[in-house]
């Protein structure tokens, strides 16, 4: 919990500071690089939440399914799904843009 309260508000204002220079330059978002790095990012987000929702089935099979458990693995399921739909959002615009550009 403690380096989720610390690393998310990090990486809020990092995407506020990358979103800013965006606007300020919108041919970046066509960078090979960042594209590699957004998919790295679902590729984490993903496995974070397979790995959490394992975690989440074994300790109800062992019987060790209690509240304060529960509200660290919806916490990580939130976060991780939240930073998923965001960057899965960033490649459906990406691309719907490159469509209409071709257009």
């Amino acid at each position: 919990m403690a380096s989720i309260i610390v690393a998310f508000p990090i990486y809020l204002f990092v995407m506020r500071l990358i979103i800013r220079e965006v606007r300020n330059d919108p041919e970046k978002l066509e960078s090979p690089v960042r594209k590699w790095l957004t998919y790295i990012a679902l590729l984490i987000a993903a496995a974070v939440m397979i790995g959490d929702l394992v975690t989440v089935l074994e300790y109800f099979l062992r019987g060790e399914f209690t509240s304060r458990f529960i509200a660290k693995a919806v916490t990580v399921i939130v976060i991780s799904g939240a930073v998923f739909w965001y960057y899965m959002g960033e490649l459906k615009r990406s691309a719907s843009e490159a469509r209409n550009a071709l257009e």
